[in-house]
């Protein structure tokens, strides 16, 4: 199996660099400067990118399209940029989510134990949820449906009779 690329969790700044870069070609420093690789694994990537040999004494040279080819198309890099994709995407998610939960409600503890009598706004009929609210204050209608809900949970049967279930005689 071969060694992980060190250099594969910088992709996307390396393709950012070599698009935005004007040279044509690049040297193997260079190529070490670019990717912080050593001189050998800089010779490496040359290679697998399509350096051609050369005489022995003249530097090693590779055009930056090559370079730029390899680094955009090869499995592994094209694998890398797939998960950075993903988990870019699934931070823009959980920072979505966050900023959902962050909604400071105006409840209490005291709200824990919520009854329908405490809740004047919120009329519940077979069929029919009515919360009054202020308009433009969306806090406001989240507290109520928490005080609701937790309403619901403290006083079972009173919300069974209110959405017109039956209770058999026991």
């Amino acid at each position: 199996m071969p060694l992980p690329k060190s250099w594969i969790g910088h992709v996307s700044q390396i393709i950012n660099y070599l698009e935005a870069d004007s040279a044509d070609r690049y040297r193997r420093f260079e190529v070490e400067k670019i990717f912080g690789v050593s001189s050998s694994a800089a010779k490496e990537i040359m290679t697998v990118a399509g350096a051609k040999p050369v005489r022995p004494g003249l530097d090693r040279t590779i055009s930056r399209v090559k370079l730029l080819a390899y680094v955009k198309y090869s499995p592994d890099c094209q694998a890398e940029i797939e998960r950075q994709r993903e988990f870019a995407s699934r931070m823009r998610e959980a920072e979505e989510e966050q900023k959902l939960r962050s909604i400071p409600l105006g409840v209490t503890a005291k709200d824990e134990w919520t009854k329908f009598a405490d809740i004047p706004n919120v009329v519940l009929e077979p069929g029919l949820l009515q919360i009054r609210f202020t308009p433009g204050d969306p806090v406001g209608l989240l507290d109520a449906i928490y005080r609701f809900g937790k309403a619901a949970c403290n006083q079972r049967h009173e919300f069974e009779r209110m959405c017109g279930i039956q209770r058999r005689a026991s």
